[in-house]
């Protein structure tokens, strides 16, 4: 990175790598033994001496601008040493660029989401006044080119004589530095300072130039650092928040299982991130056991918001005796209050115990498969739709009976889908067949048995989906 002088004549030869400063003195080169004698043969008068010392030249000049950089680089060093949130920082950086050159006018620009871009974080004018019309002409070519430039004229210079905030503003003298930030690793322009001034008597010159880069030298690595530790805080609190909204989520299952003679109750769920779209839910009323197993589309924190929402229109619709009405209320109310590309699939059901009967509405879910005691299979397809996918969805309900020794299985099509290593599918041939050959157990160890064989199925393949899975089942008389 280059400081780059602009005149009217445009950029000039001085440049100066952001390391070093303007003003510093450049390290001594060794002297050839001609140049060694001849220094040693020169003489001094004792006017010229008196001079020298009664007199500052360009030497000592140049020796107090060094001076001056370096105590203005020790202070932002110290004030910039303890760690503030970002906008306090902004606003510290403000104060030192203000302190070190007579600027009228400060900001500090940063890119954030748009690499190519540059966002206003802080602006400030001595005046009390509000400053926001920023030189993005001069602001952009720092930020693409990475050199520090200096206007000691902007209205006279053709580059940027025509920038409509140049003019509005009444810019005559600009100064803007990258905040250029290296770790070694990669070499980043993560913004910029800049700082205009209208008068006329005192225009910037080198010196400010040199204190602006140095100033800014210093604040990119802790702006650079500030950002890093914002972001892993911010990072920590949504794990934080992600946990907390996980055990929300599954504390929405069901924590009990109901007293049913004769009939087993067992489920699983196990979403693919942190949050997930599926659910079941039972609950034992005067009119039966109520049962629901549902897949909200996509994944993560918005399919798990919509599959609360679902949960609550199921149980709020639970009362109806007629489950094809009620999902048609459900699926309106869904169409009415979510995004288009949001519905859920849904298999509703309610079991008389006294005799076995289960009635059920299919809203587009895959066939749950009812395995009899004789091993033969009848899936259970009638509804319609899923739940909010068109505005008027109209269900046709079903009706079956579970016999002695007959096992309902339920599940989301992330089991059925689940993968191997090879990515072969598991299918649902191979669930009826767990189904099939562990008619004899009760429905909770049935449920765990058909959970490991699709974990063990799977191997170390990560799952693309919320597997989720019930599991009704009546004893054997």
């Amino acid at each position: 990175m280059r400081l780059a002088l602009i005149g009217d004549e445009g950029l000039g030869a001085m440049t100066q790598h952001a390391h070093s400063p303007a003003g510093v003195v450049p390290e001594p080169r060794a002297l050839d033994a001609a140049a060694t004698d001849a220094m040693q043969v020169r003489a001094f008068s004792a006017r010229d001496i008196a001079e020298r010392v009664t007199r500052p030249d360009e030497a000592l000049a140049a020796l107090s601008r060094q001076y001056r950089i370096l105590d203005t680089l020790r202070q932002a060093a110290s004030q910039l040493v303890v760690h503030r949130p970002l906008p306090e920082l902004f606003e510290l950086l403000l104060d030192l660029l203000f302190a070190a050159v007579p600027a009228q006018r400060g900001a500090i620009l940063l890119r954030e989401r748009n690499p190519d871009r540059l966002e206003l974080k802080a602006s400030r004018s001595r005046s009390g006044r509000p400053f926001v019309s920023v030189s993005r002409a001069i602001a952009s070519r720092v930020l693409e080119e990475g050199n520090a430039l200096l206007l000691d004229d902007a209205l006279r210079h053709p580059a940027f004589s025509g920038s409509d905030s140049i003019i509005h503003g009444g810019v005559r003298s600009a100064v803007c530095a990258p905040l250029w930030f290296a770790d070694g690793e990669r070499d980043e322009v993560v913004g910029v300072v800049y700082l205009d001034t209208a008068s006329v008597v005192r225009a910037f010159d080198e010196e400010d130039l040199g204190l602006v880069t140095a100033i800014a030298s210093v604040a990119a690595v802790k702006i650079h650092t500030a950002r890093l530790l914002k972001e892993s805080l911010d990072n920590r609190r949504l794990q934080e928040e992600v946990r907390l909204a996980a055990e929300l989520q599954a504390g929405l299952l069901p924590q009990g299982t109901p007293a049913l003679p004769g009939f087993s109750l067992g489920a699983a769920s196990r979403p693919c991130h942190a949050m997930g779209g599926d659910y079941y839910d039972w609950q034992l009323a005067p009119g039966g056991l109520r049962l629901a197993l549902a897949d909200v589309s996509g994944k993560g924190a918005a399919a798990a918001l919509l599959m609360a929402a679902v949960r609550a229109l199921v149980r709020a619709s639970w009362g109806e005796d007629d489950l094809a009405r009620a999902a048609a209320g459900i699926s309106r109310a869904v169409f009415d209050n979510v995004p288009a590309s949001r519905y859920a699939t849904a298999f509703l059901a309610r079991l008389d115990p006294s005799n076995g009967r289960l009635a059920y509405v299919n809203a587009g879910h895959h066939p749950p498969v009812l395995v009899r005691a004789d091993g033969t299979v009848e899936t259970l397809a009638s509804g319609g739709f899923p739940l909010g996918l068109v505005e008027d969805a109209v269900y046709q309900g079903g009706a079956t009976h579970l016999a002695p020794g007959d096992v309902l299985l339920a599940f989301s099509d992330g089991v059925c889908e689940a993968r191997d290593a090879g990515g072969r599918e598991l299918g649902v041939e191979r669930l009826v067949e767990l189904a099939r050959s562990g008619r004899g157990l009760d429905a909770p160890a049935l449920a765990a048995r058909i959970e490991r064989a699709v974990a063990e199925f799977s191997g170390e393949a990560p799952a693309d989906d919320d597997r989720t899975l019930l599991v009704l089942a009546r004893a054997r008389t």
